[in-house]
């Protein structure tokens, strides 16, 4: 197999390797019920979309590098994905990182399910394989600059069809901090989540996810450090924003 990318060698937190308990993230909780049964009798297209928003939620990654991954930087049996600019994933500002998936074993199962489909299918495109709307059979190819957008399309449609309120792929990220946060015990934990979200900081982990984990406090305290919280924007700042923009 092709080496991993040049990146600092990521930290496995606990909290990817523990199971699901308690209350889930919310994308997890209002879909899992509904969508998370793999059906190989499903057209393809829809299978695709079905497999996708699990892989989302469990690895934090970002739509355009999802639709861009290959096969090839997927592996189930270590619970791994590379994302590698070199290797064609359109990483944010082509940063290079590897991301363990939560462990939740029913969404898990539909990912495995689509994963040996496409291996056996199309060993050496995407995971996120370009199907034909007409034929619904697998093209080969590179994938475009509108992939992201079929990728929220696609989800939207699976979520319409369940009687569920679509959401945009970013969404399932978002559920993969909130619920990898809500099981983190120590500081070696929000670390290795904010390296496997791929952010250039911890301080930018907690800026963005602190508000929906943390119960309702001014400020945050990392190993001696405080984190202010961001702070929800009102009208009245929203209004003065605008105004310093019309001066400007």
């Amino acid at each position: 197999p092709p080496p991993p990318p040049r990146c600092p060698p990521p930290l496995l937190p606990s909290t990817l390797r523990r199971p699901c308990s308690g209350r889930p993230a919310s994308p997890l909780g209002m879909a899992r019920s509904r969508l998370a049964r793999p059906r190989a009798t499903h057209a393809r297209l829809l299978w695709r979309a079905q497999a996708a928003w699990p892989l989302l939620l469990l690895s934090g990654m970002r739509g355009g590098a999802f639709v861009t991954l290959p096969i090839s930087c997927v592996d189930l049996s270590t619970r791994t994905i590379i994302q590698d600019p070199e290797r064609g994933v359109r990483t944010k500002n082509r940063k290079a990182s590897v991301s363990h998936l939560l462990e939740i074993p029913d969404l898990l199962a539909v990912v495995t399910a689509w994963d040996a489909h496409i291996r056996r299918a199309a060993p050496t495109g995407t995971w996120y394989v370009i199907v034909s709307p007409v034929t619904r059979e697998i093209v080969p190819g590179t994938p475009g600059a509108h992939r992201a957008q079929i990728l929220r399309r696609g989800i939207t449609r699976l979520f319409t069809a369940a009687g569920l309120a679509p959401m945009s792929p970013h969404k399932f990220r978002h559920g993969h901090a909130t619920h990898a946060l809500g099981q983190a015990r120590d500081v070696g934990d929000l670390k290795a989540i904010s390296q496997n979200l791929a952010h250039s900081s911890l301080t930018i982990t907690c800026l963005l996810y602190t508000s929906d984990a943390a119960d309702e406090r001014s400020s945050v305290d990392l190993g001696g450090r405080r984190i202010i919280k961001k702070k929800k924007k009102t009208k009245e700042s929203e209004t003065s924003s605008k105004k310093k923009r019309n001066k400007q």
